[in-house]
């Protein structure tokens, strides 16, 4: 079930956010819905769980881009014997999107626990 928008002021009509107890407008008491405070702390969970499935993900990517950087191949040259990475900058590639994954889920998972917390009053 998907909550559409804040609700309204019954005395102004303006929209409200949903944690107000007062109409920041015109000061009119609002009454609180449980259903619509329940949708709202669904979807904040839904998206929180959301970003640390991205977290997750970020982290298997990471852990896949270093395990690439351990194949080694030795190739000659002259004289030489030479120690190279043949998937080096692929490997680094995928280390720093599973990085970047790992962040961004990270944050949008702590974001939306914050705002289930300030919606339910819990610190």
């Amino acid at each position: 079930m998907k909550l559409d928008a804040d609700p309204k002021c019954p005395k102004c009509g303006k929209e409200v956010p949903l944690e107000a107890i007062y109409c920041p407008y015109c000061s009119t008491k609002l009454e609180v819905n449980s259903d619509t405070i329940k949708i709202r702390l669904e979807e904040l969970r839904h998206n929180e769980k959301i970003g640390w499935f991205l977290f997750v993900v970020g982290l298997v990517i990471g852990l896949f881009g270093y395990w690439l950087l351990t194949f080694t191949e030795k190739r000659s040259f002259l004289f030489f014997e030479v120690t190279y990475h043949p998937y080096r900058d692929f490997g680094m590639w995928m280390i720093i999107l599973g990085g970047v994954g790992m962040i961004a889920g990270c944050l949008m998972a702590v974001y939306y626990s914050y705002l289930r917390s300030k919606l339910t009053g819990v610190k």
